[in-house]
């Protein structure tokens, strides 16, 4: 995942990676819904990507519905992290669990199985609200305390 700059949302510039895939949910990872400004730093959801078990393809993780039955190809989750307020190339803290997961049918199953894709959030009082594409089928919505998603986060502060 790459952050670059611009002063006026035209011609960007200084193009430098601020995230690199790891291993697990994150195996890739890319942008998400616009960061939060906060004064601990910049709150920021992104989206990781695991994929299956590539070294031995006999022994996948099997999810079906009904009578519907598929290896899981992919799934996609949402993570957090928080970035400087003065630097934002830096990151001061990153959960390394997923705060949003597939796990309801319509999440699982739909145009594209396994995906949570968060597009969008707002903030609205103390609550967070995060909108997400799921299975590539629906819109869904996902709230937290706002502060309780920030503290979370702190604690994973390198």
């Amino acid at each position: 995942m790459h952050i670059c700059f611009s002063d006026d949302l035209k011609e960007w510039s200084d193009d430098q990676s601020l995230l690199d895939a790891t291993e697990g949910w994150q195996q890739k990872v890319g942008g998400s819904s616009p960061p939060v400004k906060t004064e601990k730093g910049w709150l920021t959801l992104y989206h990781g990507v695991e994929f299956p078990n590539t070294e031995n393809p006999d022994n996948q993780e099997w999810v079906g519905m009904g009578e519907y039955f598929s290896p899981c190809q992919f799934r996609y989750c949402a993570g957090v992290m928080l970035l400087d307020l003065e630097d934002p190339t830096r990151i001061i803290a990153r959960s390394p669990y997923p705060i949003l997961e597939p796990e309801e049918s319509y999440e699982l199953w739909g145009s594209v199985n396994n995906v949570v894709f968060p597009c969008g959030s707002v903030l609205l009082g103390d609550e967070i609200f995060v909108y997400y594409g799921a299975a590539d089928t629906v819109c869904g919505v996902a709230t937290a305390k706002f502060d309780d998603l920030l503290e979370y986060v702190l604690q994973f502060a390198k």
